[in-house]
């Protein structure tokens, strides 16, 4: 008996260990590169859709507060004709002495009776913001060189300045009738 349990260790150790080879291994992980690489970019491209649809949000939420505010004050919030920010990020002209709330909002007296508080860009830098512009009967607010995923055929793709010949690149508006081309 001990011979043929012997002999059964000896067939049992010879038999081939069943594993991958290393060209397999190093396939599986290249695909698994390839694919972690395609992630990447797609999550990149979400965000940027995601900020995108915020920004948008944003600006329609601030037109709604705007024509809220026209209701009751038969005018809109006025800006003496000045490009405002709540942000010197975007421009120190623009943003200086801006919030975003009150008499000193970048849109003054909107917040916080008619928006919480003014909202800025998810990004916001150097010339890439939001910038409001009134002279009490008109309006104009741009979401300033900030899309990611500009369409120049979206209806709120800015139709421009100077007479609406002079296009502004990656920007979104809302505007009153006569804020139009401002």
């Amino acid at each position: 008996m001990k011979i043929t349990n012997s002999f059964k260790l000896i067939i049992k150790r010879l038999k081939p260990i069943k594993a991958f080879t290393l060209i397999e291994l190093l396939v599986v992980i290249a695909i698994i590169g390839i694919l972690a690489g395609v992630v990447v970019v797609n999550v990149g491209s979400a965000q940027a859709k995601a900020r995108d649809a915020k920004r948008i949000s944003d600006m329609k939420a601030i037109q709604t507060a705007l024509e809220m505010y026209y209701d009751d004050n038969q005018e809109y919030p006025t800006t003496a004709d000045a490009w405002k920010s709540g942000t010197t990020v975007c421009n120190a002209t623009f943003g200086a002495g801006n919030s975003y709330t009150g008499g000193t909002g970048y849109i003054p007296n909107l917040a916080p009776k008619y928006i919480s508080v003014l909202p800025e860009s998810p990004k916001p830098s150097y010339n890439k913001c939001y910038v409001y512009k009134s002279n009490g009967t008109d309006y104009k607010l741009l979401v300033w060189n900030v899309i990611e995923n500009y369409d120049s055929t979206n209806p709120n793709a800015d139709p421009g300045y100077a007479s609406c010949t002079a296009k502004r690149p990656d920007t979104y508006a809302v505007y009153s009738s006569g804020g139009r081309c401002w």
